[in-house]
């Protein structure tokens, strides 16, 4: 988001239960262990260099009335996802000047609170909580449009 916001106009950066890597670290180095071995932990390893999901875990993870739901937006969203770059610098030289929030997820067992928080401090923003876990745009979607609508206005 920040590589774009540097090239054209926008008016906010939302990041929503997001990683925020500084100039020249990766987005593997950012995460840290913790989400380093969730992350490992709710993929499979696909042999090419790139990892997949395992749907039935992930789904394991939300509350039993949501998980159909989230089940069928993984299948229909989810691809095998490329590693590499991951472990590559970030190219960025900084956030650029504009408001920018974030929306920290209080339930979220892939990046946990601490994390979330600082990379909130990292922006310089007091973080926006929703008890909500990692995927909030598809667990609390009308909670996530309502903040996104109050950042707008």
């Amino acid at each position: 988001m920040p590589l774009v916001a540097a090239q054209t106009a926008v008016d906010r950066l939302v990041y929503a239960a997001a990683i925020v890597p500084r100039p020249g670290q990766s987005i593997y180095e950012a995460i840290g262990p913790e989400t380093q071995a969730a992350i490992m932990s709710v993929s499979v390893d696909n042999g090419d260099g790139s990892r997949s999901f395992d749907f039935d875990l992930l789904a394991s993870l939300v509350p039993a009335e949501q998980r159909d739901a989230y089940l069928a937006f993984l299948r229909a969203t989810q691809r095998k996802q490329g590693m590499q770059a991951i472990y590559q610098p970030w190219p960025g030289t900084g956030i650029p000047e504009v408001p920018r929030s974030y929306i920290l997820c209080t339930e979220d067992q892939i990046i946990h609170l601490e994390r979330q928080r600082a990379f909130a401090a990292l922006l310089g923003v007091i973080p926006i909580e929703i008890a909500s876990q990692h995927s909030v745009f598809t667990m609390k979607p009308q909670e996530l449009a309502s903040i996104l609508e109050s950042l707008a206005g």
